[in-house]
């Protein structure tokens, strides 16, 4: 934990100078294998991918917690559940979704411009960090949720803007809740199902919980409408109308959220 605190990509370039290409670690009480050598590389991501589906979870899975959104994240859905969900969402980023979203890309470019120019006009100082995020997440809110939140000006600020912030300051390896969670992984788990608080970021989590719910109501009154907005959102909220050839929701509320 204490060499992760360096970078991931410096902890795994020293160590692959110590020990080789293919090393085993321990991370969040779970053990890892970390691999550059290309044949293995290959062989996992590509020839045997089916048999590899399954990423790193650092979080303890309980299917009778619905109250905890990280568990389900894509990226830690397993076997069966991370290929149902990633057929249904796939959709979202065909190259006709993706060429309805250029527009979007273009507005948030020219917002992002006239920002650079306030700066320059100014003769101040331009922290790159903070207006890139901003241009990510302006771009992000579109696309993903239909959503305009009003952050490419100088100064301007929002919830969604600070909630996501906070929530990547929280994955800094410096972070004492970080730093709880690699050590005592099981500790952490137990007290999340029992208490329903999720330890890393609950108050982001809760918001974005409350912003996923709020647009849901929004598009099930106006679905009379049939207006297709286009997002990444409109094929969850279309999954979630549907119902398999078994009679079961293709995508559950939770799974949403």
């Amino acid at each position: 934990m204490l060499d992760l605190r360096k970078a991931i990509h410096t902890y795994d370039i020293t160590t692959t100078k110590q020990l080789g290409k293919t090393f085993g670690c321990r991370a969040f009480g779970k053990h890892e294998l970390v691999s550059s050598d290309f044949d293995i590389v290959r062989q996992v991501l590509m020839k045997d991918f089916v048999c590899f589906a399954n990423r790193t979870n650092f979080i303890a899975p309980n299917p009778k917690n619905e109250h905890n959104v990280m568990q389900n994240l894509l990226i830690l859905k397993e076997e069966e559940n991370w290929k149902r969900i990633r057929s249904l969402i796939s959709p979202a980023f065909s190259i006709t979704n993706v060429k309805k979203q250029i527009p979007i890309y273009n507005e948030c470019s020219k917002e992002f411009l006239q920002l650079l120019d306030c700066y320059a006009s100014q003769n101040e100082k331009i922290l790159l960090h903070d207006v890139l995020s901003r241009l990510t997440l302006s771009i992000g809110a579109k696309c993903a949720f239909g959503i305009d939140i009003n952050i490419l000006s100088k100064d301007s600020s929002s919830p969604f803007l600070e909630s996501a912030q906070s929530i990547f300051n929280r994955f800094d390896f410096d972070s004492p809740r970080l730093v709880i969670m690699a050590v005592f992984p099981g500790l952490i788990a137990w007290l999340e199902n029992i208490t329903h608080y999720q330890f890393l970021a609950n108050s982001e989590l809760e918001f974005f919980k409350k912003v996923v719910l709020e647009e849901l109501e929004r598009r099930s009154i106006e679905s009379d409408s049939k207006q297709d907005y286009g997002d990444f959102f409109q094929v969850l909220f279309n999954a979630l109308q549907s119902t398999s050839m078994d009679g079961t929701k293709s995508l559950s509320l939770i799974e949403v959220r």
